[in-house]
C-alpha cells in the first residue's frame, strides 16, 4: 500500500514538472546565475540582483558593488549554464520589475518589530497574524494553547507541581521563540521594503 502511494506521488511531480516545467525553466530569481554577452563582445558574469524598467542589475564576483546593464547592450543570456533566448530574458526582466513595483505599490504589513514582539510575548502567534502569516501565527498558538490546555488539566486532577512548572516553563520559552520570530520577520520585511525602495 505505502509502495502504491510513493509510486502515484513519483508519478504526480513527474508530471507537474513537465506540465510547469516549460513555465518555470527561466524563472529569475536571486539564484539566476547569469551570463550575459554585449553587443560590444563584452562578456559578464554574475548573479542576478533585480531587474529595472530598462536594465538588469547583476552582482558580479570580486566586486563590491553590483552592475547596472541596459538591456539594448544585451546580444545572449546563458542562465546557470543554460541558454536563454533574448525575448524569453527581456520578458522575465518585465515581469521581475512589474513585481516588485506592485509590491512596493501595496506592500505587505509591516509593523514595528517590538510591537509584534509584545504581541507575540503576549499571545503567542499574533505577531506573525499582524504580519499576514497566518500559518506561521497558528503553530505557536496551537503549542501556546496546547501546553495551556495540558496544564489546567494537570492542575484540575493530579496538581504535581513539578510538572505545572514544566509546563510553564515550556509555554515561556515558546512565547520567547515566538516573539523572536515575529520580531525577526518584521525587521527583514521592513529592511526589504526600504531597500526596495531606495533602489528605485
Amino acid at each position: 500500500m505505502v509502495g502504491f502511494f510513493a509510486r502515484s506521488i513519483g508519478a504526480m511531480a513527474f508530471f507537474c514538472s513537465v506540465v510547469l516545467g516549460s513555465n518555470q525553466a527561466f524563472a529569475l530569481s536571486s539564484n539566476s546565475r547569469l551570463e550575459l554577452t554585449l553587443a560590444g563582445g563584452e562578456s559578464i558574469d554574475g548573479w542576478f540582483v533585480r531587474a529595472d524598467a530598462k536594465a538588469v542589475i547583476v552582482s558580479t564576483p570580486g566586486q563590491l558593488d553590483t552592475t547596472r546593464i541596459p538591456t539594448g547592450l544585451v546580444v545572449s543570456v546563458r542562465q546557470n549554464g543554460e541558454r536563454m533566448a533574448l525575448q524569453v530574458f527581456l520578458d522575465e526582466l518585465q515581469d521581475a520589475h512589474r513585481s516588485l513595483t506592485e509590491w512596493l505599490a501595496d506592500p505587505p504589513a509591516h509593523p514595528p518589530p517590538a510591537i509584534v514582539a509584545s504581541m507575540s510575548a503576549i499571545v503567542p502567534g499574533t505577531g506573525q497574524a499582524a504580519l499576514g502569516e497566518w500559518g506561521r501565527g497558528g503553530g505557536y498558538l496551537a503549542a501556546d494553547l496546547t501546553l495551556l490546555g495540558l496544564g489546567g488539566l494537570e492542575y484540575a486532577t493530579e496538581r504535581r507541581f513539578g510538572m505545572l512548572v514544566s509546563l510553564a516553563a515550556i509555554d515561556l520559552v515558546i512565547r520567547a521563540v515566538s516573539a523572536s520570530d515575529a520580531a525577526r520577520l518584521s525587521a527583514r520585511r521592513r529592511r526589504k521594503l526600504y531597500a526596495a525602495r531606495a533602489r528605485l
